[in-house]
């Protein structure tokens, strides 16, 4: 059980990664180009494949989207969750691709599930440059050949 403290100190250490990598980050490297084949997994919830969205808002000023969620079926999130999956966000009005936040000394601002704690709110974080994406905006979360659609911005 975590005390408040420990969760501070944890809020702290995320805070301070993001400000110190916020600098390194290369932007894009493996978005999506064009439109998802339709032969993919599609969902128009928020949730699909084991794999809850939470939320998903805006973090450094509107330059990057934090997207929240939880893991509600380990089996089924394993097969899409891997270390080198693709994954995405996508503007479902414009069409825009948004990548995975990315760091030359980090590697990809993400949080990976280790064990199966269905309590546990894990997160990534993707470039939004110019602030394209806006609160309000509906998006796509695209992992490998998984879509959650429908998502709103916060």
């Amino acid at each position: 059980m975590l005390n408040n403290n420990k969760i501070s100190r944890s809020l702290a250490v995320i805070a301070a990664l993001v400000v110190m990598v916020l600098p390194a980050c290369t932007g894009p490297r493996q978005a999506i180009q064009g439109p998802v084949p339709q032969e993919n997994k599609v969902s128009t919830g928020m949730e699909a494949h084991g794999i809850k969205v939470v939320r998903i808002g805006h973090a450094v000023n509107g330059m990057m989207l934090d997207l929240r969620y939880r893991i509600t079926d380990f089996e089924l999130a394993r097969k899409v969750l891997k270390q080198n999956t693709p994954l995405s966000i996508v503007d479902q009005a414009t069409g825009k691709v948004l990548a995975i936040a990315e760091s030359d000394t980090v590697g990809r601002l993400r949080n990976v599930p280790q064990n199966e704690d269905s309590s546990k709110v894990y997160w990534m974080f993707f470039v939004n440059p110019g602030g394209a994406v806006r609160p309000g905006s509906t998006v796509s979360l695209v992992i490998g050949d998984v879509q959650i659609r429908g998502i709103t911005v916060e």
